[in-house]
């Protein structure tokens, strides 16, 4: 069964509020999901740092809402992935003999498994909202040339003291050269594509704008714990993207194949979906990804990260303290 997620209202919840001060039925923030205030998010991205035209932000918005009305999208069938929600027919929980995830032609992907290999088509529901709308506050990384593998460490926070159906993910993660898609070993803490609750767990990734989801078993983490998150790619060409528990020695692993595909950009990533008040947040206040190396070619790179973030409900932001250290706060 799918989770039932608690709509929001925009301007209720502190988040963009002075779109949501337009009203207009607040703008029908209460698709399920409050998929318009995620479109807010993305037109927040899109302003420049003085003089806004809200008019033309609020007519897309209207524009996207009313258009995927009409086409009768149920929103009550998408879940927060860390790239976007995406139709649940579209997730693909990986089996645990996996060898790879290959990338076929027009847009199919293989799972190949110890037992043969299974077609996974192009999904027929395409995300629905921009592939970044979650994304609150990051650092990021574009290199020159392919990056050949890249780690943080950070440590599980403590446990939210409001529970309210909010989905929270950290994570580190490369995208390639289009920026379509993007690979990601992640903690995360509620519900989302992978499944989960009231605890924090880690997974492993691949998702793209085509819908295509894929993500290992998730594995519990508690509070105090140190993840490590790793991506390389293989001599074969092959990434291998891991989210491993420092504490216990677990971890989870998944491999996925393109070969028509550099991976340039790299991130530390806070990204966000349902949290209405600040206390929907870990108290921590703040986690740190730290040890962070990226290489291209496997020569060690000094990488210049920029930090970049929405003022959102509690001015979450990136402070990026040397190459090897950024801070998110929120």
């Amino acid at each position: 069964n799918s989770p039932v997620i608690t709509p929001v209202l925009c301007g209720s919840s502190g988040i963009n509020a002075e779109y949501g001060a337009l009203d207009v039925d607040h703008l029908r923030c209460e698709l399920d999901f409050t998929l318009s205030c995620l479109w807010c998010r993305k037109q927040e991205r899109r302003r420049t740092s003085k003089g806004t035209d809200k008019m033309k932000a609020l007519g897309v918005m209207l524009v996207i809402v009313f258009a995927v009305q009409a086409l009768g999208a149920d929103f009550s069938e998408y879940l927060p992935s860390p790239g976007g929600l995406v139709h649940k027919t579209c997730i693909n929980i990986l089996p645990d003999d996996l060898i790879e995830i290959k990338k076929g032609e027009n847009d199919d992907h293989y799972i190949i498994t110890e037992k043969g290999e299974i077609r996974v088509p192009a999904c027929k529901h395409k995300k629905v909202v921009p592939r970044q709308s979650g994304w609150v506050t990051w650092a990021m990384y574009s290199h020159k040339e392919a990056i050949s593998s890249t780690q943080s460490t950070w440590t599980v926070p403590d446990m939210p003291e409001v529970n309210h159906n909010q989905t929270i993910f950290f994570w580190n993660g490369l995208e390639p050269v289009s920026q379509m898609a993007v690979l990601q070993p992640v903690l995360q803490f509620g519900l989302s594509a992978g499944g989960g609750g009231y605890y924090w767990a880690i997974a492993s990734w691949y998702v793209d704008d085509s819908g295509h989801v894929f993500v290992t078993k998730l594995l519990a983490a508690s509070p105090g714990e140190i993840i490590l998150g790793t991506l390389v790619q293989m001599n074969n060409g092959t990434w291998n993207v891991t989210g491993k528990n420092i504490n216990s020695g677990e971890h989870v692993s998944l491999f996925y194949n393109n070969p028509h595909q550099d991976y340039v950009h790299a991130y530390q990533v806070l990204e966000q979906y349902n949290v209405n008040r600040c206390a929907m947040y870990p108290p921590n206040g703040s986690i740190t990804f730290s040890d962070i190396s990226v290489f291209s070619q496997n020569k060690k790179v000094t990488p210049k990260w920029v930090s970049k973030r929405q003022d959102l409900l509690c001015k979450e932001n990136t402070k990026v303290l040397n190459e090897t250290t950024v801070e998110i706060v929120y």
